[in-house]
């Protein structure tokens, strides 16, 4: 992964015309709020938006259910477990429904549950396929007490290669009001390095 075209993105735009909610400041204390200033550039400047906690939100010291996207990223979802977190990701969910003895031919990893389960998000008019994904990751997203979000990744594929599904999931994650952290997919090394010490801030910061 590489992340960050031409300098810090712009924080907070996760559909066309849409914005997360800026999140209050933290209420763990002066030492928890400044740290995203003190991380000055690249960690600390992201601060504002993708900050430490929206109301109702993770107390600091805890650990935090962090929605991932794209969902089956395994570098996310390892940055989230080092950080002490549990990462909200497909391949717990799914790995889930093909050890259930309910299922009778594994990889089979879709029930009718999961169908039905669905149309809580989208109509019954939506596409199988997309009702699908998100009977798997709807119920994720409202677990979900924090998100990192990689945009315009190279590869969009399997489980996270529906747009349509993508869009929903990303829709959701903004109506929640959980502290939320956007970065670009990285082009080169150095924009690896700093998406990474972005997201290590944001999940330092959950933890208050």
């Amino acid at each position: 992964m590489q992340g960050l075209q031409g300098g810090e993105p712009q924080d907070g735009l996760l559909l066309p015309g849409l914005r997360v909610r800026e999140a209050p400041p933290h209420r763990g204390g002066p030492e928890g709020a400044g740290r995203g200033g003190e991380g000055g550039g690249e960690g600390g400047e992201g601060g504002k938006a993708e900050g430490g906690g929206a109301e109702g939100g993770p107390q600091g010291g805890d650990p935090v259910k962090v929605f991932i996207f794209p969902p089956n990223s395994l570098i996310l979802s390892d940055l989230v477990e080092r950080f002490g977190h549990t990462p909200l990701s497909l391949g717990r969910a799914v790995g889930e429904r093909v050890r259930d003895p309910g299922l009778d031919n594994p990889p089979l990893n879709l029930t009718e549950e999961d169908l039905v389960r669905g149309l809580k998000y989208v109509s019954i008019e939506a596409p199988s396929g997309v009702r699908g994904r998100m009977g798997v990751m709807g119920p994720m997203v409202e677990e979900a007490e924090a998100a990192v979000v990689v945009r315009n990744a190279d590869y969009a594929f399997g489980c996270s290669g529906c747009a349509r599904a993508s869009l929903q999931i990303l829709y959701l994650l903004r109506r929640r009001g959980i502290p939320v952290l956007e970065v670009e997919y990285p082009r080169d090394r150095e924009e690896a390095r700093r998406m990474v010490r972005r997201i290590a801030e944001f999940l330092r910061r959950l933890k208050g």
